[in-house]
């Protein structure tokens, strides 16, 4: 009889986090739409720089389409090629630090307001690190399942969303990680 109310317990959980990530992801769209910063007050209790937030603005944080998957842009406003690279090394630079264990501070992507095509898993939710390849990953639903614990982020997963294969690049590269056969030709 008590499995019942935990089994509805974990539902409304998935429910709320799925409702957050909504909320967030309308947000970044009202952001790119708009070309203005929303305050970062609605937060729901969520630090800055707290992983779950940051992914999943970064899942769905712009209107899809508006990048080909070889990061074309196809008449989208938003930052220069220039600065996407800029971005993309800062996040490699975040994620070297990260499977390092040193202190992680801001991995850079909520600079980058373009909805996330690729997800790069460098370790998951067991703490499997993946550099030599990188895993790759074109859906959310698969990044939860390699690195969610009951619908929240493990505290050791270290992963991250990017709009192209030319971000994922240099995001790869500058972790010292390399590109599994199939996505380096692209």
């Amino acid at each position: 009889m008590s499995s019942r109310p935990n089994i509805e317990v974990e539902e409304l959980r998935r429910k709320i986090f799925d409702l957050e990530v909504l909320v967030h992801s309308l947000q970044d769209r009202i952001e790119v739409l708009e070309g203005e910063k929303i305050s970062d007050s609605f937060n729901l209790g969520r630090g800055e720089n707290d992983s779950r937030s940051a992914s999943a603005r970064a899942s769905l944080a712009a209107s899809p389409g508006k990048v080909d998957q070889l990061g074309s842009r196809a008449s989208c406003e938003g930052p220069s090629w220039a600065e996407r690279e800029d971005i993309a090394q800062g996040i490699g630079q975040f994620i070297k630090r990260a499977l390092q264990g040193d202190y992680r501070g801001g991995s850079g992507r909520d600079r980058l307001k373009l909805a996330s095509k690729y997800y790069l898993i460098f370790r998951d939710r067991d703490g499997l690190t993946s550099l030599r390849p990188v895993r790759i990953e074109t859906s959310f639903k698969a990044v939860k399942d390699c690195c969610f614990a009951k619908s929240k982020v493990a505290d050791q997963s270290v992963f991250v969303g990017v709009p192209s294969l030319r971000e994922a690049r240099i995001v790869v590269s500058e972790a010292d990680g390399i590109l599994p056969p199939g996505f380096s030709e692209l």
